[in-house]
């Protein structure tokens, strides 16, 4: 049997508060599955191309099987931005994601090599599979003075797909910046492993060596319940600088 939301209303109010909290902000929320638009809005804001696994150009998305957020502020200037796609993964995570992720920069005529061991054996990607949605895009103006913004927009994405998808994982991929410094537990993936993909040609943007950040089902519900939800404490040290397809060719630079 599918086992769905523990407490759904819980998860609705969290996103609802988290919401009502980006509106303090003076953020005003764009939710769609237009992966033209969203391609359009990437550009504008980082002036370059979206990655393959959100390029409406090599793959059908819509609202079944994705769907990404923006933020602006009161002057529609575009503040930060995040995409989502949901896959079904028969095998497990680990044997899956790099004939994935390579099929998608080559359908692009785009040249990648991974390491031949790329996954090391005892990951827990190797006992992970189902319902998976990929975490990308994560972008947000270095400019920005919204300090909360940080721990707020990612969460509203994340429960926003737990919501719709209720996937048995949400993942992403994470440079050693902002795995080492405590980011991505801050948003709610519990696990961050070093070393899953090893990379002999990297993609643009993308280091040599990355970490997969991960999130069960019942971690984002967990999320959903943390009262720092959504006041989050302010940190002083949110200035990460390297890089990853999560993140984009520019870090998030908290002024």
């Amino acid at each position: 049997m599918l086992e769905g939301i523990r407490d759904p209303l819980a998860v609705v109010e969290a996103v609802h508060q988290i919401g009502v909290s980006m509106q303090k902000l003076n953020l005003q929320i764009e939710v769609s599955s237009d992966f033209a638009r969203f391609t359009e809005l990437r550009m504008i804001g980082r002036n370059s191309k979206t990655s393959p696994m959100f390029d409406p150009a090599v793959n059908k998305l819509d609202w079944q099987n994705g769907f990404w957020v923006a933020g602006h502020d009161l002057d529609n200037k575009l503040v930060c931005l995040q995409a989502f796609r949901r896959n079904a993964v028969d095998s497990s995570l680990a044997d899956w994601v790099p004939g994935w992720m390579a099929g998608q920069y080559i359908k692009r005529n785009e040249l990648v090599s991974f390491n031949s061991c790329t996954i090391p054996s005892t990951s827990i990607t190797h006992s992970v599979s189902g319902n998976l949605v990929y975490h990308g895009e994560l972008w947000i103006d270095r400019m920005s003075k919204r300090r909360q913004l940080a721990d707020l927009f990612p969460r509203y994405g994340m429960l926003m797909a737990l919501i719709k998808w209720q996937p048995d994982a949400i993942w992403a991929l994470v440079g050693t910046g902002m795995a080492t410094r405590g980011y991505m537990v801050r948003l709610g993936y519990a696990q961050v492993e070093n070393g899953f993909l090893r990379w002999n040609i990297e993609p643009e943007g993308a280091e040599p060596v990355e970490w997969v950040a991960l999130a069960s089902r019942s971690h984002l519900e967990y999320l959903a319940s943390d009262p720092n939800l959504i006041n989050p404490p302010v940190h002083k040290q949110h200035k990460a600088r390297a890089e990853t397809r999560v993140m984009g060719p520019e870090p998030i630079n908290q002024a």
